[in-house]
Parts: C-alpha cells; sequence; structure tokens
C-alpha cells in the first residue's frame, strides 16, 4: 500500500503526469438501488432489514486484510476513480472534479481518501515528454 507522503517525492512539475496504480481488491459497484443501510444492518446482524431505495448507487469495496469495508461515491469521486483505474494520470483525475464548486479542493480530498483507504498501490512517475 502506498502513502500520500510518495507524492513529496516527485518534483512539482512531475505531478500532473503521476499515476496510480490500485489494489487488487478494490471493485467499484454502480447500483440501481441505494444498499448502503441493507448492508450495514446485515454487518449488525440486525433481524430487521431496510429496503434498499430504487436510487443510483455507486459504490467502492475493498478488503484490508480479512476485512471489507464499502463507501458511497459522488459523482465526481466515482468518475475520478475511474478515470484513474483506467490508467488517467493525476491532472485527468483533476479534470474529473472541475464540475464541483472547488474543483481543486474535491481531487485532494478524493486522492488522499483513496491512500487513507488504503486502495492505492504503487505510485508511478512519468517517464520522459511523452511517456508514461
Amino acid at each position: 500500500v502506498a502513502g500520500a507522503d510518495e507524492l513529496h517525492s516527485f518534483p512539482p512539475g512531475a505531478l500532473p503526469g503521476t499515476r496510480f496504480v490500485f489494489s487488487p481488491s478494490l471493485r467499484v459497484l454502480r447500483l440501481h438501488h441505494d444498499v448502503r443501510a441493507l448492508w450495514d444492518a446485515l454487518d449488525a446482524n440486525q433481524t430487521e432489514l431496510p429496503i434498499p431505495a430504487r436510487r443510483p448507487t455507486t459504490l467502492a469495496v475493498w478488503r484490508q486484510e480479512f476485512k471489507v469495508f464499502h463507501t458511497a461515491l459522488s459523482g465526481s469521486e466515482a468518475d475520478a476513480l475511474e478515470v484513474a483505474r483506467e490508467g488517467g494520470t493525476l491532472e485527468d483525475v483533476c479534470a474529473a472534479c472541475a464540475g464541483e464548486p472547488d474543483p481543486a479542493e474535491a481531487a485532494f480530498r478524493t486522492v488522499l481518501s483513496w491512500f487513507a483507504d488504503g486502495w492505492v498501490a504503487v505510485v508511478t512517475k512519468p517517464g520522459p515528454r511523452g511517456t508514461h
């Protein structure tokens, strides 16, 4: 698992071309129903289970050791993660947050959350101009 401190080792000019390799345990689920309350109730062994609301929901699901976690992603978070998982650069990730009221803050918060949750396995520096 990579730490956010790895970004400090790159020269500032290299940051836009930085790419992320994610943990193989990370999955993104785009669902027609919001199953978070149901999932939480099942995790808590509750006997009365809520009916999932019919609304589009994007969840990130990952494992750390033997524990499984899940969290909902906003539209821009899901878009940024999809861009990064498909090989997009940090600059591309930032562009995915362009519709947010404060795009730089949204991108910063999103990328830091990837590190905090242990999703990033490797941070790669860009190669010579035009290669990665």
